[in-house]
């Protein structure tokens, strides 16, 4: 006879119709792995103004069976919330009554046996599932928030960094004010409201998901809690270290990621501008969409190569190769760089891009504390071969003790216990 699979739903912020990277990448990595033992439905919010079909068939193609599109609040049903609301100004943006009903009623007509909540602004609608509905609560935090935003707020951040794209367009002076007076205000309630939210979600949740596995530790230590706990990213396949005797890295170095968000932008314009200049001899080649306006104001440098998107990373990232990613801000766990480890290219990068990522006891592998250090390692990977399998032998010792098991099964099993 054949095992009947476990009915879950996913309760998501945003839709995976237009997934480029990011965090949809994340959830449909998810659905991929989890639909080996559940049948997955989703009910997600239109943030994009999409047409619902789309969404559906888009859904669909990513392996969820049922999809059912929530209603974003409107700004008087938003400004209910902020002053109603004891949680974070982010709930106020997703929570309406109207939902939950829609959502409960769901789980009970079609014997959902557990809902999945994305990040710290649905709370409320785990909340209500978990106090009206049998179905068990699996909570993925993705990164911890509280960490996040406490982090932005002691940041001298400029408008592109808080705004992205759209910090071009806000008046200096009014940006300035908001950044630097009135923001920092903000994120650390933000920052005090989801530390009470993720203390929450440990009593609540059935399951907790996190992406990171030091955050998973972090998180651990603050609630208490040490069942059910699962980190939660791709899997990467691990492979060997293969570097021949006498071979160093190459000069040509590599960076992948989509352009189009600030955090990366700014960090390329830095390794153009800032970096490359002091590393005589380096080029560098840059895959992923990139704005053509910033693409035509680095044309003129002999050192720098635009490919564009690339539909196989395989093309790009072999083993010798060098990625430098010098992020000036951002948080959580790169999946590039991971992508990047994985493939035996040679990763240097900052703290910022070490968030996440496990590197105590490592020589070789470990964060750069300044450009100058960075461009010396980059030297020593491209002239020294013990430097260079040393680097890459600790690589593959952090994928395979951090990032190499999956959890489905344990997630599956947690849901049905009783």
């Amino acid at each position: 006879m054949k095992d009947v699979k476990t009915k879950i739903l996913l309760v998501l912020s945003r839709s995976l119709s237009s997934s480029d990277g990011g965090r949809e990448a994340l959830i449909i990595d998810f659905i991929k792995r989890m639909s080996v033992y559940c049948d997955i439905s989703a009910a997600v919010f239109n943030t994009k103004a999409e047409v619902e079909q789309d969404i559906i068939i888009s859904h669909k193609n990513n392996g969820v069976s049922t999809t059912i599109v929530l209603a974003k609040p409107g700004l008087p049903s938003m400004i209910k919330n902020v002053a109603m609301s004891r949680g974070a100004f982010q709930e106020a943006l997703f929570f309406s009554k109207y939902n939950l009903r829609k959502i409960e009623a769901f789980v009970k007509c079609e014997g959902i046996s557990a809902v999945y909540f994305d990040m710290v602004r649905l709370f409320k609608y785990a909340e209500g599932v978990k106090n009206n509905t049998a179905a068990k609560v699996v909570y993925d935090l993705d990164d911890l928030l509280s960490l996040r935003y406490d982090l932005f707020a002691r940041s001298n951040l400029t408008p592109v960094q808080v705004f992205g794209s759209y910090g071009k367009f806000i008046p200096i002076i009014l940006s300035k004010v908001l950044v630097k007076k009135i923001l920092p205000v903000i994120l650390s309630y933000e920052a005090k409201k989801c530390r009470e939210r993720e203390i929450a979600v440990a009593s609540i949740a059935d399951v907790v998901l996190i992406t990171s596995p030091s955050e998973k530790e972090i998180y651990q230590k603050f609630t208490g809690r040490q069942e059910s706990i699962f980190t939660n990213f791709p899997i990467v396949n691990v492979r060997e270290a293969i570097v021949g005797p006498g071979k160093v890295g190459e000069k040509e170095l590599v960076w992948l990621g989509n352009n189009y968000v600030a955090h990366n932008i700014e960090a390329l314009e830095h390794l153009i501008s800032s970096v490359l200049p002091k590393a005589t001899g380096f080029t560098l080649v840059v895959a992923g969409k990139t704005p053509a306006e910033f693409v035509e104001r680095h044309r003129g440098k002999d050192y720098v190569q635009f490919v564009g998107f690339i539909s196989c990373v395989d093309v790009l990232f072999r083993p010798g190769k060098i990625l430098i990613s010098p992020f000036k801000f951002g948080t959580g766990i790169k999946i590039k760089l991971l992508e990047a480890m994985s493939s035996g290219v040679a990763v240097v990068t900052n703290d910022i891009g070490f968030q996440g990522i496990p590197h105590g006891g490592n020589v070789y592998f470990t964060p750069c504390s300044s450009d100058e250090e960075i461009i010396d390692r980059v030297h020593k990977l491209t002239s020294d071969h013990s430097y260079l399998y040393g680097w890459l032998v600790e690589q593959r010792k952090v994928l395979e003790r951090h990032f190499s098991r999956s959890y489905e099964k344990n997630i599956v099993l947690a849901i049905k216990s009783s």
